[in-house]
């Protein structure tokens, strides 16, 4: 009945490389559910939040993880958030390099394009990593945990080196019942965890209630 029609509907979001599925329903857990620093989410005006095209992002994409970007308006500058979902059974540590390189990549296209801020400066991204890995995420967040500073000189090469930190949001290690968001967030969500966990009965039990209001919305 209903729940049978709406797995169908979402089955196409789970496909390797299936990136545009994502786009009305993962266009952010963010926004008023905690998965983006708060006083961000505060001042994104949601209204203008839209998917950017593909090209932006490297397109050889592996079975192991794939990414949407998205910009939204924030305090009436441009905002990109870029979101990558790590299919990994274990975390990679070397993650924050490759989002460093898409980073690069994005910026580069936006000199290029011209698309700056007002005072002609290139817009911040947030990356946002979606980890639907077996294990709890070990690895550091962090991009200067990846270089080797020596203790004495910490502070002094740190500030040369690039500094960031992606967010998480770690499927594994939160409960179906703690996952946040709109419905249709909510179910996507917790089936990637259910597909990768082998709960799908369990999925069915917890989600009932939400997937016969997906259905009735249509």
């Amino acid at each position: 009945g209903a729940r049978r029609r709406v797995v169908a509907f979402l089955r196409p979001a789970l496909a390797p490389g299936a990136s545009s599925s994502w786009s009305a329903a993962l266009c952010l857990p963010a926004r008023s559910d905690g998965w983006l620093p708060a006083a961000v989410a505060s001042e994104c005006e949601w209204g203008t939040l839209q998917c950017e095209p593909s090209e932006l992002l490297d397109d050889r994409l592996t079975s192991q993880h794939a990414d949407l970007l998205f910009s939204v308006r924030c305090r009436s500058a441009p905002v990109f958030i870029y979101v990558l979902f790590e299919h990994n059974s274990t975390p990679t540590p070397w993650l924050p390099l490759d989002i460093l390189q898409k980073m690069v990549r994005i910026w580069v296209y936006c000199m290029k394009t011209r698309r700056l801020t007002e005072s002609g400066r290139l817009p911040p991204i947030i990356p946002f990593v979606l980890a639907q890995g077996e294990f709890d995420w070990k690895a550091s967040t962090r991009f200067h945990d990846l270089i080797d500073l020596p203790d004495k000189l910490r502070e002094a090469l740190l500030q040369h080196q690039p500094v960031f930190e992606h967010v998480l949001l770690d499927l594994h290690a939160v409960s179906m019942d703690q996952i946040k968001g709109q419905t249709i967030v909510r179910v996507i969500l917790s089936l990637l965890k259910a597909v990768r966990e082998n709960s799908a009965l369990e999925w069915l039990e917890k989600t009932e209630a939400d997937l016969e209001e997906l259905y009735r919305q249509g």
